[in-house]
Formats: structure tokens, sequence, C-alpha cells
């Protein structure tokens, strides 16, 4: 008798994690959209304005080139980019400083 108790208990759970296992699925392969304005999207020839942080790490975000706060021109896009002198530098690092993206970038003359 306790042995088709367990039973049923068991099968139970199984027969909902089954039930419900598409749900799971369709919930874990969410993803927020990426945000078009995002440093990550960048491609040459964008133009980037600095959010926040500081010159040697800054918050950047991509920008119309014909607008006062365009402060950067991509340059070269790409994981261990060397960028040639005079140009900025940006790297995106992810889990354990592994890098995921580095630019190089133009400074925009503010006097335009």
């Amino acid at each position: 008798m306790r042995a088709l108790i367990v039973l049923l208990i068991f099968g139970g759970i199984g027969a909902w994690v089954v039930l419900h296992q598409d749900e799971y699925n369709a919930e874990s392969r969410k993803r927020p959209k990426a945000d078009p304005q995002s440093v990550s999207a960048a491609k040459v020839g964008d133009c980037l304005q600095q959010t926040g942080g500081t010159d040697r790490e800054p918050e950047l975000k991509i920008i119309d080139c014909g607008k006062p706060a365009a402060k950067y021109k991509v340059a070269k896009v790409g994981a261990g980019t060397g960028c040639e002198p005079g140009q900025a530098y940006y790297r995106m690092l992810g889990k354990h400083d592994r890098e995921l993206m580095s630019l190089c970038m133009t400074h925009i003359d503010a006097n335009r």
C-alpha cells in the first residue's frame, strides 16, 4: 500500500513536470531585446555620446553624428582591436573580465 502511494505521488509530480515543461522552456528562451542605442550594437562610422562614467571608463550610447552631444566616432570594432595613436579605446568585459568587444574611436571636434 505504501509503495502505491509513493508511486502515485512521484507519478503525479512527473506528470506535472512533463505537462509544464513547454511553459518553462518558453520562459527560459525569452531574451530582452537589444537596445539599438547600446554601445554593444556600435558599428564603424557610428557616433557615440558619453552618458556617464569617466574619460577612462565612459558609459556610451549610439547617437546621431549631427547632434552636438556626439563625442566619439567608431573607427574599428572587434575583440582585441589594436587602435591607432590618438584614438580612444573602449572595452566591454564579461564574466571573469573576458573581453566581449572593443572599439577604437576618434574624438569628434567640439567646435565643428
